[in-house]
């Protein structure tokens, strides 16, 4: 089979059988009458010559990209430990107050899902809140992309991995005392998702270890409330501070049951699990006035309480800062009339909180708002300006899902990029690939290619980014949606890549008005929720292609680019999976540098090439070993800046500040 040879509408079980051949023209095979270009929904379809004709006259419509000024922090003291007598190893960077560490309090800081120390080192403010009023910042570092928070033994529950992290953060506090001296009475923990989730288990299982814990955007789990329940020792525990939004979609104000998944397992609602903590303290039932909810009655230094934050979604809420995106200022994404760090720094150092809430905290940046983690690696100098690469999930999945797939982190730590795991908004934890496309629908009035836009510019407000080497990958749902993103945002992202996803034909007519990009893809033949020969419904009697197969989308992209068809076609060592091989497509030269490239990987499913398996082989097909996707992702963007005909935006220099 030629790979020009794709299926008629009339024939769309067809099954890719055979080699790989790099001839290739941009025809549809079929019946006498002329061949069919699928059009947009809701219009008639379009023939191929419409196509060629757009490409020819597209224009480029260049638009301003912006992000703010870096803030690079002075170094952090970073300590290793190794493990020993059975209890586990791992890293932790430490601020110390300018005072002195010597009887200081020691706030103990726990990353987000998919996050690192040194992010939410740089992203939340927190040592700088801490270091204003004499308190230590420590901030441990997870074995893998969430916390081991005791959802190993939950039924249903994926355990990712294996270290005793109550174990390590005890080590790690005992280390931190003993090493600097500090205050070891007087220990707080803060934590953001994965790492507020972890907070409540340290409480539970070592209810003597610290004095309070604010959880920001995280709630206790009924497994956690269980081993609460079943605590020993004189101690009822530490005393609690919620801080949560009420439009986060991750974990919601109202909390969620995971029954429905095949999880044993429900996070309770913030009022829940306030109610719970109550109970564990023994104070009395609380009252809520305005945002603030708060138990009475309390032990002697104790509180239990929580802060509604209006609209906020998964971020850290940090006070107003201005950005400038696409050419206009406005304030940053996680903005809001709260400083989540100054709060949970008082709490640390034992000085009153209550008047940093003001009456109705609410987000005061762009709604709605909007969840992302983010990756920073052990090796990122704050003086030298590092890559960014915004990863796109899947339908269903998540950014620490995305993290878990593709095991990006550990290709960032290698070659020191920052990755950003943005979180879509549509129903079905889906992405808004039909934003601005022509006599379609959008699935939402959010746009994601704004978003996009935003967290470059709220990334640069504390991270030196290399405003040359911003990129996009996506994998299924995320896949469409860097295409969409590469007709949409390719004037700011350098290069894109897509994995399991093919073109959508109504993306052709908005594509042409913005530049060109280098474009990396991969598909598996034999993906069962992606088709090789593309997805084909029917409308008013007449079949047409909602995603072209993956023989024309790359077509499309090598005539869009500007391809001379010289491909260098490869077939590249197998590896050890025995179910799959891998053919790479090099087309060029392409105009201006903007390559394409191709991997078709023979007998593969709907996968990350070299990632983990996101369902049993059966749901989800083969996943081949032969190639690593997020090292040939990377390889690619690394080869590929932005060029001068794009107009590149450029940072501002960073800015000063400290630590």
């Amino acid at each position: 089979m030629k790979w020009g040879d794709g299926p008629h509408p009339s024939a769309p079980s067809r099954t890719y059988h055979g080699p790989i051949v790099i001839a290739c023209r941009l025809r549809l095979p079929g019946p006498a009458r002329p061949p069919r270009w699928p059009g947009a929904a809701h219009r008639s379809a379009r023939p191929l010559w419409a196509l060629l004709v757009l490409l020819a006259l597209g224009g480029l419509l260049p638009a301003a990209s912006a992000a703010g000024a870096a803030s690079p922090q002075g170094p952090a003291q970073s300590v290793t430990l190794p493990a020993a007598n059975g209890t586990p190893g791992g890293r932790y960077l430490i601020d110390l107050p300018p005072g002195g560490s010597h009887g200081a309090p020691l706030l103990l800081a726990l990353h987000g899902d998919a996050s690192s120390p040194e992010a939410m080192r740089a992203l939340t403010g927190l040592s700088q809140a801490a270091a204003a009023v004499g308190v230590a910042v420590a901030y441990p570092a997870s074995d893998g992309v969430l916390w081991n928070d005791g959802r190993g033994a939950v039924a249903g529950f994926t355990r990712l991995t294996p270290r005793d992290d109550v174990a390590f953060l005890k080590a790690v506090v005992h280390d931190a005392v003993a090493r600097f001296g500090l205050d070891g009475s007087r220990v707080s923990v803060v934590g953001v998702g994965s790492g507020g989730s972890m907070a409540f288990e340290l409480a539970c299982r070592a209810p003597t270890l610290a004095t309070a814990l604010v959880v920001v955007n995280a709630s206790l789990w009924d497994y956690q409330q269980r081993a609460c329940s079943g605590a020993s020792g004189a101690s009822p525990g530490p005393s609690l501070l919620m801080l949560h939004g009420d439009a986060d979609t991750r974990q919601p104000w109202g909390g969620r049951d995971l029954s429905s998944e095949g999880v044993d397992a429900k996070e309770l609602g913030v009022d829940a699990a306030v109610a719970a903590w109550v109970t564990r303290l023994g104070c009395t039932a609380p009252s809520t006035a305005g945002a603030l909810t708060l138990a009475h009655g309390c032990p002697a230094g104790r509180f239990a309480a929580a802060v509604r934050i209006r609209g906020e979604g998964g971020a850290w809420p940090r006070p107003a800062r201005a950005v400038t995106v696409a050419g206009t200022q406005e304030v940053a994404l996680d903005a809001a009339d709260l400083d989540a760090s100054q709060i949970a720094a008082a709490v640390a150092a034992g000085k009153p909180w209550q008047g940093l809430v003001p009456a109705d905290p609410h987000l005061t940046g762009p709604a709605p708002g909007r969840s992302f983690d983010v990756y920073v690696p052990p090796g990122y100098e704050p003086a030298k300006a590092a890559p960014l690469v915004l990863m796109l999930h899947g339908r269903g999945n998540s950014g620490f899902g995305m993290a878990a797939l593709t095991r990006m982190n550990a290709v960032a730590d290698k070659h020191g990029f920052v990755v950003a795991y943005p979180e879509s908004q549509v129903a079905g934890n889906g992405w808004n690939y039909y934003e601005r496309v022509p006599g379609v629908t959008p699935r939402s009035h959010v746009s994601d290619l704004a978003f996009f836009r935003r967290l470059v510019a709220r990334l640069g407000l504390d991270l030196n980014l290399d405003a040359k080497r911003l990129y996009i990958a996506g994998f299924s749902n995320g896949g469409f949606m860097a295409e969409r993103a590469a007709c949409g945002v390719s004037d700011e992202f350098a290069a894109f890549a897509v994995v399991s996803a093919e073109m959508l034909p109504e993306m052709v007519f908005d594509c042409n008005l913005v530049p060109t990009a280098p474009m990396v893809l991969m598909q598996g033949t034999a993906d069962s929720n992606v088709p090789w020969n593309g997805i084909v419904v029917t409308e008013l009697g007449h079949q047409r292609y909602a995603a072209l197969p993956a023989v024309l989308t790359v077509a499309y992209w090598r005539i869009r680019n500007g391809c001379v068809f010289l491909p260098d076609q490869q077939t590249l060592p197998d590896g050890t999976d025995g179910k799959t091989h891998v053919v790479r497509v090099r087309y060029g030269p392409c105009a201006m540098g903007r390559d394409v490239t191709f991997y078709a990987i023979e007998g593969g499913g709907h996968t990350w090439p070299g990632g983990a398996a996101i369902l049993p082989e059966p749901a989800s097909g083969a996943v081949t070993n032969a190639i690593d996707a997020s090292e040939v992702i990377w390889s690619f963007f690394a080869a590929h800046p932005l060029d001068a005909a794009r107009n590149e935006p450029v940072l501002p220099p960073p800015a000063a500040g400290s630590p």
